[in-house]
């Protein structure tokens, strides 16, 4: 598979995955925003909570369960395209947060 097929897989990956979050939060808008070469998306669904914050810094650890109302429930989804970009950044409702490759390398 050349690079550029196996990145656009990738970002088609993330969009799934970020439409599955919004969905998980009872989100009634989507949006994907190309800002300035930054990609935006965003949702108007409920905000995070601070099991949901801890279960997107801790590997395997998720608040959703399999046959619950959500689609996801493992608590990888995120965590596997995360490394997309350099730099990801969080913010919903009082929370504001980012995970960059290189502090994380060091």
């Amino acid at each position: 598979m050349n690079e550029s097929k196996a990145l656009l897989e990738a970002l088609q990956k993330e969009f799934i995955q970020e439409a599955q979050n919004a969905d998980d939060a009872g989100a009634t808008n989507f949006g994907v925003h190309d800002i300035q070469n930054s990609i935006i998306v965003s949702n108007n669904g409920r905000p995070f909570s601070p099991s949901d914050v801890e279960a997107l810094c801790r590997s395997g650890a998720s608040n959703k369960y399999r046959g619950g109302n959500s689609i996801g429930y493992r608590g990888i989804g995120f965590k596997s395209v995360v490394n997309l970009a350099k730099t990801k950044s969080v913010i919903s409702g009082d929370y504001a947060f980012y995970f960059d490759k290189d502090i994380t390398k060091r």
